[in-house]
Formats: C-alpha cells, structure tokens, sequence
C-alpha cells in the first residue's frame, strides 16, 4: 500500500502573505486605509488597497524580501506539517509571481522547517496527480476538480467563501480528512 501524497499550498495556507503585506503596506503608506483582512471577498487583492493595481507591482517588485521572508507562518503550521510529514508523502505545490520571491518562499520553508524537500513552482496546481490538495484559491482548486488530479480541499479564509465543496477551518480538520481519506485508499 502506497502513502498518500498531499499537496500543500503555502500562502493563504503556511504563510500569513495577507497580514504581512499590509504590515509592511502600513509603514510605507501610514496615512492609507487597508481593508481588514476579515472583510477580503476575493482572493485578488487590489480592491483593499487605495493604491490600487499598483499593490502588485508593491509586493512583487518593489518590497517583495520584506513581505514574503518576514511574514509568519499560521499557528499551528510547524506542528501540522511535521505530523502530515509523518504519515503521508507530501509536496509543496505553490505559485509564486516571479522567480525571485520564489527563491525567498523555499527560503522561508526551510527557515521555518516547513519544507518538505519536495517543493513544486507552479502556474498551473492542476498538473500534477495527488491525492489531496489544501488550498485557499478557489481558482486552484476549482481547476484540481475540474481534472479530478485530487481531493481539492479549501483552507477557510474570508477570501474563498465562494467555495462551496471540502473545506477544512483548521489544520487539525485536514489531519483528520487525510486519515480517513487514507482509509479509503
């Protein structure tokens, strides 16, 4: 009997991009109003943010080592992780937007012991088999249902409640649906 393999997305899932982007955000912009993360509807994040579009070009190019190498992992993330390492073969599987912040993500899993030695750069999650994802883009994982790669299963974050299928609200929910996933198997 093989391990189930399971793919683990990190930001919105391991890693809190949001809050650490509008920390660093609110230092350059002090006068600026940022939507509380509480109230985020949708995973694309120009619309909380009175720069606008310009948001990406922030976070991209212009303060990209501050937001992604100094942002905290989720509680609970070190612990989730080593257990799910314990029993499953499990990937990382991200989408990062450039090859430099994508250097500083496999930085950030290593610094924080997240990493799994098997990390996947990807624009397309949908390619690649497993038997479960945890996401929190419902693009991502709309389109791992669509091609039946996996069980796609939603992290809970106020961005993704359009997502209507598997969600989990704690990493300990996902410990348990890949138990019983594995049973299955």
């Amino acid at each position: 009997m093989s391990k189930l393999e399971v793919g683990i997305d990190v930001d919105g899932v391991l890693r809190d991009f949001a809050s650490s982007l509008i920390n660093v955000y609110k230092k350059h912009y002090t006068g600026h109003e940022v939507t509380p993360v509480s109230r985020w509807n949708k995973y694309r994040v120009e619309g909380y943010f009175p720069i606008g579009k310009d948001i990406y070009k922030f976070f991209q190019t212009s303060f990209p080592n501050e937001i992604y190498t100094h942002a905290q992992p989720y509680p609970g993330a070190k612990k989730f992780m080593d257990e799910l390492k314990s029993k499953y073969d499990v990937y990382i599987i991200t989408q990062q937007p450039t090859d430099h912040i994508a250097g500083l993500t496999d930085k950030w899993l290593r610094y924080h012991n997240l990493d799994t030695g098997k990390i996947i750069f990807t624009q397309d999650k949908s390619r690649y088999q497993f038997d479960l994802v945890l996401d929190d883009c419902t693009d991502n994982l709309e389109a791992i249902t669509l091609k039946e790669s996996a069980l796609a299963v939603a992290m809970d974050r106020p961005w993704n409640q359009d997502w209507k299928n598997n969600r989990v609200h704690k990493f300990n929910d996902f410990l348990k649906l890949a138990d019983s996933y594995s049973k299955l198997k």
